[in-house]
């Protein structure tokens, strides 16, 4: 069964969500809302924050995705945002 995340709207995929990664980039909001939109249907995204300031952003995002598949998921939007998942 799908999941819906009432902060969004959006349903994620059919999964438990095992792994919570810290997201991190650059790009003011822009930046942060691409890799957010990229992410939504794979899990849940929240607590969106300045780190420690703009334009670097990082946020929470719950999956069931591993590493390397979060990693495929961005794709070449990881290198123009400067991402790095931890």
């Amino acid at each position: 069964m799908d999941r819906v995340d009432y902060t969004t709207g959006h349903r994620t995929s059919t999964g438990t969500l095992r792994h919570s990664y810290i997201v991190r980039g650059t790009g003011l909001w822009g930046g942060c809302l691409d890799i957010q939109g990229r992410l939504a249907e794979y899990g849940v995204c929240r607590f969106v924050r300045w780190d420690p300031g703009p334009p670097f952003w990082r946020f929470l995002f719950d999956t069931h995705l591993t590493h390397h598949q979060v990693l495929a998921v961005l794709g070449h939007a990881a290198d123009r945002w400067q991402v790095k998942v931890e």
